[in-house]
């Protein structure tokens, strides 16, 4: 069994969290610790359920290079929960606990190889009773006990000067700064939502991808939209064939109207010639007064027939293809809202910029509410922090701010640009402070949280 060390940096404090594994024999299943000391351990929850408060022997696995070390131990379980159990030692050996304690310090040491250092603690006798006679030192024996004196002096003396160099610095930085806090970093981000409430179709980028303006980010699922135009292509389709048909109609309605009007401007202009020759007569005393008044009503009748067929053709011929086209440009009014909506269903870069979060996945719902990806641009940062108003008389416009990158463990530098209440609600006692690094070339992540130290004016 490989036997790895894990250690977690916790850069704000400067220290180290270090695990180590341990095996763990339980009723036959072996399991490996989630966490341990010398007091007890933590396991994944267990194959056999167990009340609290049950005792349970085990067995410790102590993995060595080329070595294991077996120690059977009792234990008490004390809790189960978040799919972990918790177990305290129960009379653990005063030398099984000096094991655990070695292993732990070979482990941190990184000399874990040596299997003797272990083996030698069960070999020590048991003092049963203090030593009842004066003790007498070889030289050798002096010569150890001074030099390991004189270490643990060195350890003082190094601990007292760690604990003037921190009185040092906290000294100067209460001379240098007169506030410490941290702010957030905005402006080089750009939040992505979508307009329509939709399922996502697609997701074409990932985080790191970079993507420019214009590029499609996400499809949204448009099925309804597509459905709603097909229904009224087929609509539209429909209608122009009315619409063409309807027209053939009257244009036939108006060629037979025409050769009828030839016809009675024929037959008038006759009744007329008739009517005239007549009167010719009437006044010679030719025919008598009825037959002129007949001739008379013959022509005006069929003047008003042929004024009647104008009027027919002029206000009814083309009133039913008119109605069918206002329906086809009602029906491509709808189209045309339709297709615009359509183009919301898919989002696209705004800018050029590198994908940072992406908040949605394949089949998820978006809403309106809420971002679908973070893109990281190019413009400048600037952080945005709130301090305390007690500090705005030596907080202004103009102060000098060193920033502290955590991420990068780099100092830079960077200066107030403006102050003031950016929200309503903030309370009275803080206020806000916008801060721009000097270096533009160094890119600050969006979000990021880093530390702000104001200097003094001197």
């Amino acid at each position: 069994m490989s036997f790895v060390t894990k250690f977690e940096n916790n850069s704000m404090r400067k220290s180290y969290r270090t695990t180590i594994p341990l095996q763990v024999i339980v009723e036959g299943h072996t399991y490996s610790a989630i966490d341990w000391s010398l007091t007890g351990l933590a396991l994944p929850e267990l194959q056999t359920k167990l009340p609290v408060g049950k005792h349970i022997d085990a067995t410790l696995v102590l993995s060595l290079h080329e070595a294991v070390i077996s120690l059977p131990v009792k234990l008490l379980h004390e809790y189960t929960e978040n799919g972990r159990s918790g177990f305290s030692f129960v009379d653990l050996s005063e030398k099984n606990r000096s094991v655990l304690r070695r292993f732990i310090e070979m482990a941190i040491e990184g000399s874990i190889d040596r299997v003797d250092d272990i083996v030698a603690i069960y070999e020590e006798p048991k003092i049963e009773t203090p030593i009842q006679t004066p003790v007498t030192l070889q030289d050798e024996e002096v010569r150890t006990l001074t030099t390991s004196f004189r270490r643990t002096a060195g350890k003082y003396l190094l601990f007292a000067l760690f604990v003037f160099t921190v009185v040092g610095i906290l000294f100067f930085y209460n001379l240098r700064y007169s506030y410490k806090g941290s702010g957030i970093v905005a402006g080089n981000d750009v939040k992505i939502y979508t307009s329509v409430n939709a399922l996502v179709d697609k997701i074409y980028v990932h985080e790191g991808d970079q993507v420019q303006k214009g590029k499609p980010l996400v499809d949204l699922n448009d099925e309804t939209i597509a459905y709603k135009l097909a229904l009224l292509e087929v609509e539209k389709n429909r209608k122009i064939k009315l619409f063409n048909a309807e027209k053939e109609k009257t244009a036939a309605e108006l060629a037979k109207r025409k050769d009828m009007i030839a016809l009675l401007t024929q037959k008038v202009a006759k009744k007329r010639v008739y009517y005239n020759n007549l009167k010719k007569d009437f006044n010679a005393r030719l025919i008598t007064k009825k037959a002129l008044t007949e001739a008379e009503n013959a022509y005006m009748e069929a003047k008003l027939q042929l004024q009647k067929l104008k009027m027919q053709s002029s206000d009814q011929s083309e009133s039913s293809a008119k109605n069918f086209a206002l329906e086809i440009e009602d029906i491509d009014v709808k189209i045309d809202y339709l297709k615009k909506q359509l183009t919301l269903y898919r989002i696209v870069a705004p800018v050029d910029a590198k994908v940072y979060e992406v908040y949605v996945t394949e089949g998820q719902e978006a809403t309106k509410n809420n971002p679908l990806m973070l893109l990281w641009t190019k413009d400048t940062p600037y952080i945005e922090a709130t301090v305390p108003t007690k500090y705005l008389s030596d907080i202004t416009t103009g102060t000098k701010v060193d920033i502290v990158d955590s991420y990068q463990n780099r100092l830079f530098e960077g200066e107030v640009y403006k102050t003031g209440n950016l929200h309503e609600k903030l309370q009275s006692d803080v206020f806000t402070v916008y801060v721009k690094p000097k270096d533009l070339s160094y890119s600050l992540k969006p979000h990021q949280r880093v530390q702000l130290l104001f200097k003094r004016d001197f």
